[in-house]
């Protein structure tokens, strides 16, 4: 599903003593700080990403210990075509086993989408914070003009999603009326 992003509440709480760290974060310039040691509350303070204008979605991908379908699902979301949308990864405090099968594809998604993708690791809980949480916690950080959301046990099978999403969402804006939610009909 799309959400307009433009309704939701700006205000929302962060909850810096959550973020373990943030393995690509951005400052208002585009300064690459993932490189720096820097506590929570720095990655709290500055902003997620320095992203181009016209950023028309945020994909949101929660996930825990499940590296395997994460991979395919994030596979899906960069097979997108003619869309501009970022990727903001959020991991529920995933255990060390998992992380370096993880890396993996994080370092291929940064590699190419660059400042349009973060990744931020909550800190472990035996049971994590959820998955209602952790989606919260990245439409908290989202850029773009409309939110994403996508499992990740699940995948787009079109990669022209987010242009007929876009598509449907403008033919609609045309004709006055005011799109808030969007759902594709795909295999999931």
């Amino acid at each position: 599903g799309v959400f307009d992003a433009r309704s939701k509440n700006r205000s929302q709480r962060r909850h810096p003593a959550l973020v373990a760290r943030c393995t690509k974060h951005f400052n208002r310039e585009g300064t690459d700080l993932s490189d720096h040691a820097h506590s929570a509350q720095a990655c709290e303070a500055t902003p997620s990403a320095a992203l181009s204008a016209g950023t028309d979605f945020s994909v949101i991908l929660a996930t825990r210990d499940r590296p395997g379908l994460f991979a395919e699902a994030l596979a899906s979301v960069l097979t997108q075509e003619q869309a501009v949308f970022e990727v903001i990864v959020v991991n529920d405090g995933s255990t060390a086993a998992n992380m370096a099968e993880y890396e993996e594809g994080w370092a291929e998604a940064s590699r190419r989408l660059g400042r349009r993708f973060q990744i931020h690791t909550l800190v472990h809980r035996p049971r994590g914070h959820g998955q209602s949480y952790s989606i919260n916690f990245g439409v908290a950080l989202a850029k773009g003009k409309y939110v994403c959301f996508l499992d990740d046990d699940d995948r787009w099978t079109d990669p022209l999603h987010l242009q007929r999403a876009t598509a449907a969402i403008d033919a609609r804006a045309q004709r006055g009326a005011v799109v808030d939610l969007f759902m594709g009909n795909q295999d999931a």
